[in-house]
C-alpha cells in the first residue's frame, strides 16, 4: 500500500468509526440527540465524498492530504429542513476535527493502516449508463421489481424469495461463494434514485449514493430498494421493501438451485402484484 492509499483509507477508516462512536453519545437536553445527528450527516456525506476518489488520482501524500481536507471543508451536506445555528456550528466542528485527524497522520502512523475493501461512490453519468443496460436486459427500473411487479408471460430466469428464509438456511457468506464461483470479485450495488436520474427525474429524497464495491460487501439485507449486477449485466439480484430478494440469470438460478435443494418450498409469489 503506497502512502497515497494509506493515507486515503485511514480517511475512510475515521469516518466509520467516528459514526459508529457518535452513535452510542446519549441524547442531549432530553431533545434527542440532534447534534449528534448533524454530526453523521456531515460524515456520511464525507465519506461517500472520499469514496467518489481513488487514491491513484492524487500526486503523492501531500496532494493527498490537501485534496482530503479540501473534501472536508467544502462537502455539501443536505438536509430537507434549514439547519439551525447549533447544526451549523455541529457540522463546521466535525469538519475541523476531520481535518486535524488527516494532518496528524505521519508516516509511522501510515505504515501500519489496515487495508478497507474495494468501495468507489458511482458518478451520475456511470449510474446512467448502468441503469439503462438494466433496464434494456433486465427490465428492471422504477419503484419495484419483480415479485412486486409481474409479467404478462412469466420470464423462466426469475426467482423470488422471502428475504428472512434466504438468510436463515442460506446465510450471505454462502452467497457471496455462490457469486465468486461465478468469478464476481466486483459488483455494482444500484438504487431507485439512480434509476429516477436515468430517467431525468429529480430524485424524491436526493441522490442516493450507489456504489462499485468487492463482493465482501455484498449484504442484501436493510431498507429500500437496491440492486446488484455486475459489468456483463447478465444476472441480476433485487431486494425490495417487502423484504422479498429476486434473483435473475439463467447461471444464478441455476447454481442457486444447486446450493439449496429445498428452493421450491421456499419460492415466493405475492398474491397480489401491479401486472407490466
Amino acid at each position: 500500500m503506497t502512502e497515497s492509499e494509506a493515507m486515503h483509507t485511514a480517511a475512510r477508516r475515521y469516518c466509520t468509526e467516528r459514526m459508529a462512536e457518535l452513535q452510542h453519545q446519549p441524547p442531549v437536553g432530553g431533545r434527542g440527540p440532534v447534534p449528534v445527528h448533524y454530526s453523521r450527516r456531515l460524515l456520511q456525506c464525507l465519506l461517500e465524498e472520499i469514496e467518489r476518489h481513488l487514491p491513484g488520482e492524487y500526486a503523492g501524500l501531500d496532494a493527498t492530504r490537501r485534496e482530503l481536507t479540501a473534501i472536508a471543508l467544502s462537502v455539501n451536506v443536505k438536509f430537507s429542513e434549514q439547519p439551525n445555528p447549533l447544526a451549523v456550528r455541529v457540522i463546521q466542528q466535525e469538519r475541523e476535527l476531520f481535518c486535524a485527524h488527516i494532518n496528524a497522520l505521519g508516516a509511522n502512523t501510515l505504515a501500519n493502516v489496515a487495508p478497507l475493501p474495494f468501495r468507489r461512490t458511482l458518478r451520475e453519468d456511470e449510474s446512467r449508463v448502468l441503469w439503462q443496460r438494466v433496464n434494456e436486459r433486465w427490465g428492471a427500473g422504477g419503484s419495484f421489481w419483480f415479485p412486486l411487479v409481474q409479467f404478462d408471460e412469466m420470464p423462466s430466469d426469475l426467482l423470488a424469495f422471502r428475504l428472512e428464509n434466504l438468510l436463515t438456511e442460506i446465510g450471505i457468506p454462502r452467497l457471496r461463494e455462490l457469486l465468486a464461483s461465478h468469478g464476481v470479485r466486483r459488483l455494482y450495488e444500484l438504487n431507485v434514485e439512480g434509476f429516477r436520474l436515468h430517467l431525468g427525474t429529480p430524485a424524491r429524497h436526493g441522490m442516493q449514493p450507489e456504489f462499485e464495491l468487492d463482493l465482501s460487501l455484498f449484504e442484501p439485507r436493510g431498507q429500500g430498494e437496491r440492486y446488484w449486477a455486475d459489468d456483463e449485466i447478465e444476472w441480476l439480484i433485487y431486494l425490495s421493501h417487502e423484504n422479498t430478494v429476486t434473483f435473475a440469470g439463467e447461471g444464478l438460478i441455476t447454481s442457486l438451485k444447486n446450493l439449496w435443494p429445498t428452493w421450491e418450498k421456499r419460492w415466493h409469489m405475492p398474491e397480489s402484484a401491479i401486472l407490466v
